[in-house]
């Protein structure tokens, strides 16, 4: 797993420190007990059983054995599931291709009350592509807790985060609340233990850094802390007063562009070329919204008037990842005619 690295001797005792403290009040929580911990003896990659010194363990052959142990021992109490972090080449079924996932889908609560928790890839309770395994996951199981971690777990690289997850036996009835909490090895040991005692405490509002959610997802809805942050919640709903949502199209003209740089090479010629005009793409948008001057490689073609840029029209990419930071810039009149291709 690209996950895994190896920290500093004495950032490793903190952050593990950190790392089973919590575990320890969760478990006291929800089970006022310790659980047994619990990961197959063939995990290689797999961050190992000395995290959890005080807790007894059981370590079974494989991965294939891990549900039926964590039933039998789910039905003493509860248990803290470690399971492979491994992709499989050949899956069973088409629900997941992680091992971890598929794991979890197959641990059966043995009556009410059960309590499992499990180490997971934070992206599981998170992607669009893991919401087949969050469905069939909430038909045994409710959350109880999602608590993300970024460098908080030896073994782990730092940048990688993880999900430490509490799920409780699905019952009929209300559905308990939802603690979501998340922390980073970088943070005050103190101040992180003080509001995750707060939070197991309290039955809403917002902390340092977790919150309850009183409004239970739906199953197979993304857990991602930002996503239910009862603050960024507030501002979104604030928003609203601002007036109804609108098509983009309702509000602007979306032509198509005049240029494509694969099919309409042909309409390419020389800058001193009557009717020429310039081809501006994503690169000659600079930060801080105007166009940047030609430069040797800068393209013009022959592109009709009415597909051309025009004063007033705004620019953007149309390619767009979440970390990206969009360099919108608006045609002016002091600036030669110009045409976007796809890339904007």
């Amino acid at each position: 797993m690209s996950g895994r690295g190896t920290d500093q001797p004495a950032e490793a005792s903190a952050s593990s420190r950190l790392f089973h403290s919590l575990f320890g009040r969760a478990f006291e929580h929800f089970a006022a007990a310790a659980p047994t911990v619990l990961r197959a003896n063939s995990d290689e990659q797999g961050f190992g059983l000395a995290d959890f010194p005080t807790w007894p363990a059981r370590e079974v052959a494989s991965a294939a054995d891990l549900p039926v142990a964590a039933s039998e021992l789910l039905s003493s109490g509860p248990v803290l599931l470690l399971p492979p972090w491994r992709r499989l080449e050949d899956p069973r079924d088409d629900i997941s291709r992680h091992e971890y996932e598929l794991v979890l889908i197959d641990c059966v609560p043995p009556g009410p009350g059960a309590l499992l928790a499990a180490v997971v890839p934070a992206k599981t309770m998170v992607t669009r592509v893991s919401e087949r395994f969050r469905k069939a996951l909430a038909l045994h199981w409710q959350p109880v807790l999602v608590q993300y971690t970024r460098g908080g777990i030896h073994g782990v690289d730092r940048r990688f985060e993880t999900a430490a997850v509490f799920l409780r036996a699905r019952a009929d009835g209300e559905a308990p609340p939802l603690r979501m909490f998340k922390y980073s090895a970088d943070d005050d040991e103190s101040a992180v233990l003080d509001d995750f005692d707060r939070l197991l405490a309290r039955q809403g509002g917002r902390g340092r850094f977790g919150y309850v959610v009183r409004d239970v997802p739906k199953p197979g809805e993304t857990l991602g802390f930002a996503r239910h942050d009862p603050q960024l919640k507030a501002r979104r709903d604030a928003l609203s007063g601002f007036g109804g949502a609108t098509t983009l199209q309702e509000v602007f003209e979306t032509p198509t562009p005049g240029y494509d740089p694969i099919e309409s090479r042909e309409l390419l010629c020389g800058a001193d070329e009557p009717g020429a005009v310039r081809i501006i793409s994503g690169r000659d948008i600079k930060r801080d919204g105007t166009i940047g001057l030609p430069d040797e490689r800068t393209e013009w073609a022959l592109v009709p008037l009415d597909q051309q840029l025009r004063v007033g029209d705004i620019v953007l990419q149309t390619i767009i990842h979440l970390t990206d930071r969009p360099r919108p810039c608006r045609s002016r009149g002091d600036q030669r005619g110009s045409s976007s291709g796809r890339r904007l």
